[in-house]
């Protein structure tokens, strides 16, 4: 997946809960856009636990990007 799509679910507005899957199965809950960072362009995606911990995840091993409500992704274009 790239970067500038992930971005996307990141800096809508409002923010609206997702869960990213990985590769292997993973799945991340990000319930606030502070739980997630990358950049455009970027091949990894940081990700912060709950518990504080950080998790570097490439993004191209990502498969899926789940919103719990519908994403209105219209005024974000790459």
């Amino acid at each position: 997946m790239t970067s500038g799509f992930i971005v996307r679910f990141i800096v809508q507005r409002p923010f609206e809960p997702f869960t990213i899957t990985t590769a292997d199965g993973r799945e991340f809950h990000v319930p606030h856009p502070e739980y997630v960072g990358v950049g455009l362009g970027a091949q990894t995606v940081r990700y912060m636990h709950p518990n504080g911990q950080i998790e570097i995840l490439d993004a191209a091993l990502i498969v899926s990007i789940r919103t719990i409500y519908a994403a209105d992704l219209s005024s974000y274009s790459e």
